[in-house]
């Protein structure tokens, strides 16, 4: 399988989800999966709200979107 780039990412970029949920990327974690590099998502409107996925999740079309 081929490997996601992700150096393009950047803070502030915005993803949405397939049910129209907009999410915002806050930077990339450390996880004991280095092999597959996560990243921190959070609602625009409420920062305190966050979720940690993988990047090839972040980027398969299944089940988000940039948000242009």
């Amino acid at each position: 399988m081929q490997r996601i780039r992700h150096e393009h990412l950047l803070e502030g970029q915005r993803f949405c989800t397939l049910e129209g949920r907009e999410w915002e990327f806050a930077g990339f974690i450390l996880t004991h999966f280095d092999k597959h590099p996560h990243v921190a998502l959070v609602k625009p409107l409420d920062r305190k709200t966050r979720k940690v996925i993988s990047v090839d999740a972040l980027f398969d079309k299944r089940l988000f979107n940039a948000v242009h």
